[in-house]
C-alpha cells in the first residue's frame, strides 16, 4: 500500500515564481492513425454495404 507521506517527499518542489512572466500553452498534435473502436468499424462496414447495394441492383 502507498504511504502518502512518502509520496509527498518524492514530489518535485514547485518554483515560487513562474519562469515566464507571460503564461503560454503548447498544443500538441498526435502523429499516426487515430484509434478506431470496433463499434466504429462495424458501423462503417454496415453503411458501406448499404450504400453499394443500390448500385449493384440491376
Amino acid at each position: 500500500m502507498l504511504n502518502i507521506a512518502a509520496l509527498r517527499q518524492q514530489q518535485i518542489p514547485l518554483a515560487a515564481e513562474p519562469r515566464s512572466p507571460v503564461p503560454f500553452h503548447i498544443l500538441m498534435k498526435p502523429i499516426g492513425p487515430p484509434a478506431i473502436s470496433p463499434a466504429a468499424i462495424a458501423i462503417t462496414r454496415r453503411t458501406k454495404r448499404r450504400s453499394t447495394r443500390w448500385m449493384t441492383r440491376g
